[in-house]
């Protein structure tokens, strides 16, 4: 197994203020590698450094291809200080994976060069030694050339206990690497691969074949059971009683939403996206986010709760903790709790204080005492 230690308590030299562990396991056609990044007293690097960010050391991860011996050589980035314009940018510590492997221009007489292609998950590793679930990035290489909102600077510093312990930030990364050999373009333009989404398809064509109406407000709205069901157990069982109103009338009245909720709901159902979650308000984001609390689909819920952490300000962060509390968003709970044990002061003179539920005060304070 290689590996490489390095430490120091000289946090002008972040570089070398860091442990990285390297495990390796490989398949036919298939590379599996785990790499650990420890970095010493990083509270300390992020408010007293340069600013410039740290680069962990290299990781090499053995690969073949076209039959030679290859090491891929990989490192990660975290920043601190982001120059985008975005506000919220600069609230997060920013992290990216970029590849240090220079491949030859010419693979040789009569070869082709096969396509690597490079997964990537990155997180922090908690105490107790499992990934801090918040913190989980991942994808493919050539994504990663972005740099990505890894973890709130102010969640960090709430959570210390937890997520740093002993002031080191653990940061894991597991990659997956393969070959993927090309085809000639005469067998490429024969045989054509195309990916769809039959749910897309469907929207687009199929409303001859609809077989259910929601019913909302003053609109109906043709769907099909078999989309619905398969995203929703609520849809599926309302589907499944042959003595339901829903199942003899084929229609589903809903009073509790609006029609454009729905609307955006149902995009979602179908296409796996909506405008709400790519540029909505604060006010659509929290409906949709009723909507996915009533109809059990998690991964939506889960997609409301981290656009509305990105939206949380001293403003409003009383309110979301009021939205979390009703819905259930434990993800969008947690943010909001050490956001506000974080801005205790301001977030006591909010009007709506009082509605918080006391469960959340509980957690509000544990975390306060974190803090001391």
């Amino acid at each position: 197994m290689p590996s490489s230690l390095k430490k120091s308590n000289n946090i002008h030299s972040p570089a070398e203020a860091s442990v990285h562990r390297t495990r390796n396991t490989t398949k036919v056609n298939l590379v599996k590698s785990e790499h650990t990044w420890v970095i010493q007293e990083f509270l300390k690097i992020m408010e007293f450094g340069d600013g410039r960010g740290l680069w962990s050391p290299v990781f090499n991860v053995p690969f073949r291809e076209g039959g030679k011996n290859l090491d891929m050589s990989f490192r990660l980035f975290v920043s601190f200080n982001s120059k985008r314009r975005e506000r919220k940018d600069k609230e997060y510590v920013a992290l990216n994976l970029k590849s240090e492997t220079e491949r030859p221009d010419d693979p040789g007489p009569g070869a082709t060069r096969d396509k690597v292609c490079v997964g990537y998950k990155v997180y922090v590793q908690q105490k107790n030694g499992a990934p801090w679930k918040k913190s989980v990035l991942g994808g493919e290489l050539e994504a990663a050339r972005a740099k990505h909102r890894f973890v709130r600077k102010s969640t960090l510093g709430a959570r210390r206990a937890t997520l740093l312990p002993g002031g080191a930030l653990t940061i894991v990364c597991s990659m997956e690497m393969c070959s993927q050999h090309p085809r000639s373009r005469a067998s490429r333009n024969q045989s054509p691969l195309r990916t769809f989404s039959v749910g897309k398809q469907i929207e687009k064509n199929g409303r001859e074949f609809s077989d259910v109406t929601l019913m909302c407000e003053d609109q109906s709205l043709p769907c099909h059971k078999v989309v619905l069901a398969s995203q929703s157990d609520v849809f599926a069982a309302m589907f499944s009683h042959k003595g339901t109103y829903e199942t003899r009338s084929n229609r589903v009245v809903i009073k509790d939403l609006s029609s454009d909720t729905v609307k955006a709901f149902l995009k979602f159902l179908y296409t796996g996206s909506c405008s709400y979650l790519t540029g909505g308000t604060l006010e659509q984001l929290e409906a949709l986010l009723e909507a996915a609390e009533k109809y059990n689909v998690n991964v939506l819920k889960q997609a409301c709760e981290e656009e509305l952490s990105k939206l949380i300000s001293k403003h409003n962060v009383v309110d979301l903790a009021i939205t979390a509390c009703m819905y259930n968003a434990s993800r969008l709970e947690e943010d909001v709790v050490y956001f506000i044990s974080s801005n205790l002061v301001a977030a006591r003179r909010s009007k709506n204080w009082s509605e918080i539920p006391s469960s959340l005060i509980h957690k509000i304070l544990s975390a306060v005492r974190e803090l001391q």
